[in-house]
């Protein structure tokens, strides 16, 4: 029993009278769930990420992911995912520190794909939070346009036009990759992935996205979308989109008239690719996911 007057030993979880408590962040916004001892905030829309009290040494973690670039038509390329950056995970107190003010989030909404030959797909928008920006996708060439655009990955090239090249915003580490360059008028490129460059043409899959556990499971983002090709020509069919939201590109025999698949919404994901259909009609690209923000930290 012991002796009146003294206290028992604290400890960082407030246990006796010395230690006075840890104290934890306290924030609204978002979607908000648990994982253990952490809340996880998702924002899929703009909103505002809240803070109401930030005890010294508490920090978050973050991911801000930026739309996926649109597929390109007739024989398109893929388009190339959105930038990826991410402090998750960080050792204990390392993350990033916040104050008790109002932090604006920004989603990226996804690039169109191409409805013509003429015309590429649309690069993705940008997200933003926390101070951290990424680079949307860039949009990728069809049968009239070739090269794809830079972005936060690269959209895939069509014919034998060029690839987009990845990490415009210069980041370290970088947000993304290139994508693939064309190899001819009957097989496109795939666009990058936050993970990898797309596989060769021709066929070419999309990049890989990159899997984090910052929301509670791991997830993928940021996956490239899949070039298309012509296997009524002797090609191999279009790729597929990569992993994180890539949607996949067209397989375009004359018996299988289909555009390319949409990049999945929340992912950065790239569009596939848009087919050919003889005589001479192009089928459109898919249009690239909208981004993401998630903020993770611990609440107890």
């Amino acid at each position: 029993m012991p002796l009146l007057g003294t206290r028992g030993a604290g400890s960082n979880r407030g246990f006796g009278f010395g230690g006075g408590g840890r104290k934890f962040i306290v924030a609204t916004g978002g979607t908000i769930t648990e994982d253990g001892d952490f809340k996880i905030h998702t924002f899929t829309s703009g909103g505002t990420f809240t803070v109401n009290e930030a005890p010294d040494g508490e920090t978050v973690d973050w991911m801000v992911v930026a739309a996926g670039g649109g597929g390109g038509s007739r024989v398109g390329g893929g388009g190339g995912a959105g930038g990826m950056r991410y402090s998750y995970p960080n050792p204990e107190g390392s993350g990033q520190p916040v104050t008790a003010t109002s932090y604006p989030i920004s989603i990226g909404g996804g690039g169109g794909g191409s409805t013509n030959q003429g015309s590429k797909g649309g690069n993705g928008g940008g997200s933003s939070g926390l101070g951290f920006s990424t680079s949307g996708g860039g949009g990728a060439g069809s049968w009239a346009t070739n090269g794809g655009n830079s972005g936060g990955s690269g959209g895939g090239g069509a014919g034998n036009g060029s690839t987009g090249s990845g990490n415009s915003g210069g980041y370290s580490p970088s947000e993304g990759n290139p994508g693939r360059p064309g190899q001819s008028e009957n097989s496109s490129g795939g666009g990058g992935g936050h993970a990898n460059i797309a596989t060769p043409a021709p066929g070419s899959t999309g990049g890989q996205g990159t899997a984090l556990t910052i929301r509670g499971s791991s997830q993928y983002t940021a996956g490239g979308g899949g070039g298309s090709g012509r296997p009524d020509q002797g090609n191999p069919p279009g790729g597929a989109g990569g992993q994180g939201g890539g949607g996949g590109g067209t397989n375009s025999p004359q018996v299988m008239i289909t555009s390319g698949q949409a990049g999945q919404g929340n992912t950065g994901g790239g569009g596939g690719g848009g087919g050919f259909t003889p005589p001479n009609i192009g089928l459109n690209g898919g249009s690239g996911g909208s981004g993401i923000v998630v903020v993770r930290y611990q609440f107890q």
